[in-house]
C-alpha cells in the first residue's frame, strides 16, 4: 500500500463547485464504488483557509500516471 496526500485550494468564487466536487468523492467513496486498491482514508479541512488535504490509500503507483479525466475545473 502507498499512502498518497492530495491538497486542495480554491478562490472563494469556486466554492460552491468545489463543494459539489467535494460532495460528490465522498459519495463515491462512501458507497463503494471507488476504483480497486483506491480507497480515502481521511479529509481534512482547514476552518476558513480554502484548503482540504485528503489522505488516500493506493495498492501500488504506476510509473506513468494519467492525466486526471475530472469536470474541468481547476481549484
Amino acid at each position: 500500500m502507498v499512502d498518497v496526500i492530495v491538497i486542495h485550494s480554491w478562490n472563494d468564487s469556486q466554492k460552491a463547485a468545489f463543494d459539489k466536487f467535494a460532495g460528490d468523492v465522498m459519495a463515491v467513496a462512501k458507497g463503494g464504488k471507488l476504483p480497486p486498491g483506491l480507497k480515502l482514508e481521511e479529509v481534512f479541512l482547514a476552518k476558513g483557509k480554502n484548503v482540504a488535504i485528503c489522505r488516500w490509500s493506493v495498492d501500488k503507483m504506476n510509473d506513468k500516471p494519467r492525466p486526471f479525466q475530472g469536470r474541468g475545473e481547476s481549484f
